[in-house]
């Protein structure tokens, strides 16, 4: 892996805006998310035989009510686990969820005990989803209004935060250093426009929760304000000597790292697949802090709100 680290993350204190964000996000996670969490990892969701008959329903749903999508799937239904895959896309639909968990759709062969057990089963996630924290400060289909700030705070996980607080910190105090307090705006505007591209391209049953989005919009926007500009990347492999360590690249080089990946993950999604890791979300952030980057250096007081960076001194 390699990522910028143009500033030393023991300057974080330096850089006051960049840790305003970092500690509003882990702020939250401890004080809210981290002891909701305790109470709905009790959720029951299909697993197992159960996952593999969903998946099986779940294939006749996209057979029946969308067939120009069917061909994509039918190249890859001969795999041993691809009903098992099925299921966990079906949970992510949430038109296929509402329709089954309504009676309103029923597979037309199969063991219709097991189907009904799979509706309550459905069911009962759906209704512990839709009253836990996630969910309702997490962007969805039904979730649009204030969730669009929320979820930029919101975590699933400690690992899903320490990954994006370690990108933030390094990515933020390098575009802090150039535009200073804008970088707060740049936040909110970048993983709002993250959330909304979602909800455009992506929105499924589950929540779309994390601050990627509004790091990837501080990525693009660092991109295109500066993109020949040289800054430290620390790379590591492994942990043997000659496997780690520091480059100096010019930022450009997050294009293929950031953006061109993120493109290739979602259009490597199957139709109607609902995938966990919210790659529109971060192509919207990307887009939107490339644009105020654009929009910033046509501004005729430009001069005033970019500062030139301080050289980079290499080891």
């Amino acid at each position: 892996m390699i990522f910028p680290a143009g500033k030393d993350i023991r300057n974080l204190a330096a850089h006051p805006w960049t840790l305003c964000l970092f500690a509003l996000n882990v702020a939250v996670y401890f004080l809210f998310i981290a002891t909701a969490q305790i109470n709905e990892r009790a959720i029951t969701m299909p697993e197992g035989k159960d996952l593999v008959v969903l998946g099986h329903i779940y294939t006749q749903y996209i057979r029946e009510k969308t067939p120009q999508a069917w061909p994509t799937y039918q190249a890859i239904a001969d795999r041993p686990s691809f009903h098992e895959m099925m299921g966990e896309k079906a949970i992510r639909n949430s038109a296929f969820v509402e329709a089954f968990t309504a009676g309103l759709f029923s597979p037309a062969v199969g063991d219709q005990i097991r189907v009904e057990s799979l509706r309550k089963v459905l069911g009962d996630f759906r209704k512990h989803l839709e009253s836990g924290v996630m969910y309702n400060f997490g962007v969805s289909e039904k979730k649009t209004g204030f969730e669009m700030i929320s979820y930029q705070f919101v975590h699933y996980d400690l690992w899903h935060l320490l990954n994006n607080m370690v990108l933030l910190v390094l990515v933020g105090m390098m575009v802090e250093a150039w535009i200073g307090w804008v970088i707060m705006p740049l936040y909110f505007i970048a993983g709002w426009g993250g959330g909304l591209f979602h909800l455009k391209e992506s929105a499924g049953n589950l929540p779309l929760v994390g601050a990627s989005a509004a790091v990837t919009g501080l990525i693009g926007f660092l991109i295109v304000l500066k993109p020949k500009q040289v800054v430290r990347f620390f790379y590591f492999f492994s942990p043997f000597k000659g496997h780690y360590g520091y480059v100096f690249l010019p930022v450009w080089v997050l294009i293929p790292l950031t953006f061109l990946s993120d493109i290739v993950g979602w259009f490597s999604q199957f139709p109607l697949a609902r995938e966990s890791v919210g790659y529109t979300a971060h192509i919207g952030g990307w887009l939107v802090g490339g644009a105020v980057a654009v929009l910033t250096q046509s501004l005729t007081f430009n001069k005033y709100l970019i500062s030139r960076p301080k050289k980079e001194t290499r080891p």
